[in-house]
């Protein structure tokens, strides 16, 4: 999104910047579009589901409001592992999907994206960009609970 403004030799484009809140699988940094994010939360204990697909850790119960835990790690093709005590969830807000999140090894800070990106790199994957001298993935964080129903068939993997 952007407006076009009157510069000193004519008329420019002015863009918004767009941020992302970072975070760390195995070492690797990944970021969601800040605005899909609505809070940051200690790992709480969560209740597997029987029966359900891959996709999907189970439910946490925070504040009185029950949230479907991700497993982030199949979705996007990377080693499993169980969450962890000191692992936190990423809670998304309405426009990515009904009382979801994922967990991740550790949280990073929120960063403006400029730069060049990979574009459409795969389902799950916006694209990629170039941040404190590392790629940050950038995932779609709406595209997640799809992916997870389809049972984590549409990988997100950037190949």
């Amino acid at each position: 999104p952007g407006r076009v403004g009157r510069g000193l030799g004519g008329w420019i484009m002015i863009t918004h910047p767009r941020k992302a809140c970072t975070f760390r699988l195995d070492g690797r940094l990944y970021g969601f579009e800040i605005g899909t994010v609505r809070e940051v939360h200690p790992m709480a204990p969560w209740v597997k589901v029987p029966l359900a697909p891959a996709g999907f850790h189970g439910l946490v119960n925070l504040r009185g409001r029950i949230h479907l835990i991700l497993d982030i790690r199949h979705l996007l093709g990377l080693p499993a592992k169980a969450p962890a005590d000191t692992d936190l969830l990423i809670l998304f807000n309405d426009a990515a999907g009904p009382s979801f999140g994922v967990a991740a090894d550790e949280i990073g800070e929120i960063v403006l994206l400029v730069g060049a990106s990979l574009e459409d790199a795969g389902p799950l994957v916006e694209g990629a960009v170039a941040v404190g001298g590392e790629m940050l993935t950038l995932v779609r964080a709406e595209a997640l609970l799809g992916a997870a129903e389809n049972n984590g068939t549409h990988r997100g993997d950037m190949k």
